[in-house]
Parts: structure tokens; C-alpha cells; sequence
């Protein structure tokens, strides 16, 4: 007999193509937006963190893409903000984590 333990509980929802869409852990305060995106306009890595009230999106080295096309690319999400950085942080180990400590430095938020 196979024995499935479930940790933790992934959430997401279904596009109008079916598409089943995977936003993140439930215990995890930040959504996980990179695959509505890179599915769309081939985005790279991106981040969402909360600042206050405020949620903030995070893009590598912007395209040619205007923030009202990414806004309604993602209007499931209530986006405050779109910043731009060159680079996302990412953790030493594992090289696909954002590592948000890092990223609220670069962006000079505190918390």
C-alpha cells in the first residue's frame, strides 16, 4: 500500500482553457503569480511580497510590456505595485527560492 502524506495545501485555480494554475502554499502570506505571467508574455522570475497593505510584484529586467498588460494578465491578484529589479534573489541552496530577505533589502522595505 502507498501512503500519501500531504504537508501543507497548494492552492490555484482554472483559466478559461482549463488550465489548472498553481498560486503557492496556503500558509505562505505571498501568491505565487510567475506561471499566469511566463504562460503570457514568457516573463522570467518574478516575486510578490506584502509591504503593509500594499502588494507589490517584482519583475527581473523588464520587457516591452506596460504595467496595465501585466495588471490584466493577473487580475485575479490586487497588485499595488509593479517594481523592477536586475536581478531576484534567490537562496544559496536551492537557486530557484526567492529569497524575500534579501529582496526587501534591495528594495529598501523593512519587515
Amino acid at each position: 500500500m502507498i501512503k500519501y502524506i500531504i504537508e501543507q495545501v497548494i492552492c490555484g485555480f482554472f483559466d478559461e482553457h482549463n488550465r489548472l494554475w498553481l498560486r503557492g502554499r496556503i500558509n505562505e502570506p505571498y501568491f505565487n503569480i510567475e506561471g499566469a505571467l511566463h504562460a503570457k508574455f514568457n516573463i522570467g522570475k518574478t516575486a510578490t511580497l506584502k509591504n503593509n497593505e500594499k502588494i507589490i510584484l517584482v519583475l527581473e529586467k523588464p520587457k516591452k510590456i506596460s504595467d496595465r498588460e501585466i495588471k490584466n494578465a493577473i487580475s485575479f491578484e490586487k497588485i499595488s505595485e509593479i517594481k523592477y529589479v536586475n536581478k531576484i534573489p534567490v537562496d544559496k541552496r536551492h537557486k530557484t527560492k526567492v529569497d524575500y530577505n534579501e529582496l526587501k533589502k534591495i528594495l529598501k522595505i523593512e519587515g
